[in-house]
């Protein structure tokens, strides 16, 4: 039996633990046992921070290390830390990239990104907008209803070569839509070792179109795609035309493919939801591609896409297929 703790604050582990249980849609009771906290300290940490449609543990855990100002001061009191973090966000880097790039440069004076967070939410005026999600609260994104797939096969079926990101080649698809327009769409496709992105215009979300979008990308011998991971949109329902393995999330589980999920929030840092869909063109779909695949990474040890795309061709050249 797990033992309850009254008297020390939730960590950030913990919090990342409620998210997830919150996305599973468990019950205040149940999170708080799997947890090994009370169920009224669940339920005052998700309603404080958002309740279940919004809560966000990197944010949840930010918000409590504001009572430690000590990044906060550090920010305030270095002209030069507050205007290398002001350009950065200007040029859309998030707090996590440009404490990471700022600490590798800078050992003597390291800064949080939830220092980041807190400096940027305290300032007077529209900052905030240049944070990945543009508001203070950052919620989960709506979940995709269950459809049917032919000869659909599990996520839970993948290789472990691609789960644990071994190997070159293994991409994950979704498709991103403007306000008031359900047909035109954008293709965002990521390869989960190098974080590679490729973003295509499509006029609908027939799977035939959809599908031929991938298709395209695949003859590209500069991407080379060997498995496809989708959630269950029926945009995707003729993925065998693809002719490789492909895999889907469980139902109204879209977080299963967190490396498109999250690259999908970053790319409305530069395609504004409310931008008019017809106003959207390839070229600009291929300049966002370009931006994002020559920004530094954390998860990449701060190297970039592009970066990481040819370290493993010097390494592996032999062993990639085109």
């Amino acid at each position: 039996m797990l033992l309850m703790n009254n008297y020390t604050r939730l960590t950030e582990k913990e919090r990342l633990l409620i998210e997830m249980y919150v996305r599973e849609n468990r019950g205040i009771r149940e999170i708080g046992r799997l947890v090994g906290r009370p169920g009224k300290t669940i339920s005052l940490e998700i309603q404080r921070n958002g309740g279940y449609l919004r809560y966000y543990a990197p944010q949840a855990h930010a918000n409590r290390v504001i009572s430690n100002r000590e990044g906060y001061s550090k920010i305030s009191e270095n002209p030069q830390l507050e205007s290398y973090i002001r350009s950065r966000l200007q040029e859309r880097w998030a707090p996590e990239i440009i404490a990471g790039k700022w600490n590798l440069e800078n050992q003597d004076l390291t800064i949080s990104y939830e220092a980041i967070y807190q400096w940027v939410y305290n300032q007077a005026g529209d900052l905030y907008k240049l944070l990945p999600r543009q508001k203070k609260i950052r919620g989960l994104k709506p979940q995709r209803s269950k459809s049917k797939i032919p000869n659909r096969v599990s996520i839970h079926t993948r290789p472990n070569a691609i789960n644990n990101r071994s190997e070159l080649g293994h991409w994950e698809c979704d498709l991103v839509f403007q306000q008031g327009n359900q047909s035109q769409n954008i293709l965002s496709a990521i390869e989960r070792k190098t974080r590679l992105v490729v973003l295509k215009k499509n006029q609908s979300k027939h799977s035939e179109i959809v599908i031929k979008a991938l298709q395209d990308v695949q003859s590209n011998s500069e991407y080379p795609m060997k498995t496809m991971t989708f959630d269950n949109g029926n945009e995707f329902a003729m993925h065998e035309k693809l002719e490789i393995p492909t895999y889907f999330c469980d139902p109204a589980a879209p977080y299963q493919k967190g490396s498109i999920e999250n690259i999908n929030g970053i790319i409305r840092r530069y395609v504004d939801y409310r931008l008019d869909a017809n106003n959207i063109t390839q070229e600009m779909l291929d300049s966002v591609a370009e931006k994002l695949n020559n920004k530094p990474r954390k998860i990449l040890g701060f190297l970039t896409p592009n970066e990481m795309m040819a370290n493993l061709y010097k390494e592996n050249f032999q062993s990639v297929t085109f």
